[in-house]
């Protein structure tokens, strides 16, 4: 976050590679069982070389259970304007899927600059992201690839759970 207040929002190249980096350390992270539930702008540092580095896994937890269930987690872990509808609701959600929600909402503020949603109001927040009505400016969307713009929007797809 304090790159794009620093220097703005991210070019559609830059944010590929970092969306690239920050979803093969998910990949990683979700292939051993464990979901990070607390993926945010503030969570994804940028190292001297401009790597992405996932922290903080305070909330991180295991997925399933010993017999290879999946374990829906039941608790509000991190921030409103990264969370999934589900989890607004305060229903039982995939931790997973929570994570590919978080980094959708990352790489809309590295492509614009700014959160796709106001978390100001959470029945707001929750009716705005169930009818998908995000707060994209239109002159940036014009310049992203559409291949670019459906990655955000399948990872801001609401949960059907």
């Amino acid at each position: 976050m304090d790159y794009v207040k620093t220097f703005g929002r991210v070019d559609e190249g830059q944010s590929n590679i970092w969306f690239f980096q920050m979803a093969s350390a998910i990949k990683y992270m979700h292939n051993l069982d464990i979901a990070h539930r607390d993926l945010k702008c503030e969570n994804v540092l940028i190292s001297k070389h401009l790597n992405l580095k996932i922290a903080d896994f305070g909330f991180s937890r295991y997925t399933v259970d010993d017999n290879n269930e999946d374990i829906y987690s039941k608790t509000f872990c991190g921030s409103a304007a990264y969370a999934p509808p589900e989890i607004i609701k305060g229903t039982p959600y995939l931790p997973t899927k929570a994570d590919v929600w978080s980094m959708g909402i990352i790489l809309s503020v590295m492509l614009y600059g700014a959160m796709p949603f106001d978390d100001s109001n959470l029945a707001r927040l929750r009716d705005s992201q169930m009818s998908r009505k995000m707060n994209l400016d239109p002159s940036v969307s014009a310049k992203l690839s559409d291949e670019c713009k459906k990655v955000m929007y399948q990872c801001l797809t609401p949960s059907s759970d």
